[in-house]
């Protein structure tokens, strides 16, 4: 089991969370429910929503808060534990990853009875994607080997540079976080963000002590062309609080609290829409089986910002 898979895997546990009212509409911050168990959100640039349903489905939220459930097509061969666990949407099309399958499938949408497959192999040796997101004319994959790669749609294979988000910058470059440092009493999480080149991007305000950095995830660009980032902080083990910083110029303009995971299986809970606004999709607060997705937005916090 890798690094990866452990982060994972302690990100999903259950913590209380206290929401707003609930609403019918996906634009709205209040949220919708939708029944059943999900993996991953994306959005497309017409404003829909699309959950990945971990019984091979997509669920189609439009704007006006409709909801229509899509079987995928059938994989050849595929058993009944193998499942998608990281979706991504482009301009009409979606494409999928799941840790049992060494490439990305493409679905497109105006033609949805058939899944495109794109190989995607390193040194010869099949990889266990586990995370994917729409990367310029292709995609970025993220493997459990924490390797990011861009993927064309010919099949050519791109390799990110070491620590590099699976997000893309505004300028289809590698954002890179460098990992914790071991101080050798306790982790440091230095909280520095790098462009490509190695020209610093952002640093992490440093939390009052006794809170530290304990993780800093790039969401990418939004329409405003402010860089979005996730950054979790904690003292112990229980006490974990996340926000959102919307950066331009390397200067915070807006911040957000926001809820910390609590739906089970969710791969990124937190998703950067093609809108600009915010995705999340956490557990139904009522306890019913099935997800609550808000969609929120990250607003100026200073005057003149943005």
């Amino acid at each position: 089991m890798t690094k990866l898979i452990v982060i994972i895997l302690a990100s999903i546990a259950m913590i209380p969370v206290v929401f707003a009212a609930e609403t019918t509409v996906p634009g709205s911050e209040g949220g919708i429910f939708v029944a059943g168990s999900f993996t991953g959100i994306s959005s497309t640039p017409d404003g829909t929503l699309y959950l990945l349903g971990r019984d091979h489905r997509i669920v189609r939220l439009t704007p006006d808060g409709q909801q229509k459930s899509i079987p995928l097509p059938a994989i050849e061969g595929v058993g009944e534990d193998s499942y998608f666990c990281d979706m991504a949407a482009g301009e009409n099309v979606l494409a999928f990853c799941g840790y049992a399958f060494s490439g990305v499938y493409v679905l497109d949408l105006s033609r949805p009875e058939k899944l495109e497959f794109i190989k995607v192999v390193v040194e010869n040796k099949p990889v266990n994607l586990l995370m994917i997101a729409r990367g310029g004319d292709g995609w970025c994959v993220k493997d459990a080997e924490e390797r990011v790669m861009h993927v064309s749609a010919d099949g050519t294979i791109r390799h990110l540079p070491q620590y590099g988000a699976i997000e893309l910058d505004k300028y289809g470059k590698a954002v890179i976080i460098p990992p914790p440092r071991d101080m050798g009493d306790r982790i440091v999480y230095p909280g520095n963000v790098f462009r490509e080149d190695g020209q610093p991007l952002w640093i992490a305000p440093s939390p009052e002590s006794p809170r530290e950095i304990m993780a800093v995830e790039y969401l990418g660009c939004d329409n405003e062309q402010r860089d979005i980032f996730m950054v979790t902080t904690a003292s112990g083990e229980l006490d974990a609080e996340t926000s959102l910083f919307a950066v331009k110029h390397s200067k915070v303009v807006a911040k957000r609290a926001i809820p910390q995971p609590t739906a089970m299986g969710v791969m990124r809970y937190c998703r950067l829409a093609q809108d600009g606004t915010v995705l999340l999709l956490l557990a139904d607060p009522n306890e019913r089986e099935g997800v609550l997705v808000k969609r929120i937005s990250l607003t100026s916090t200073q005057p003149g910002a943005g």
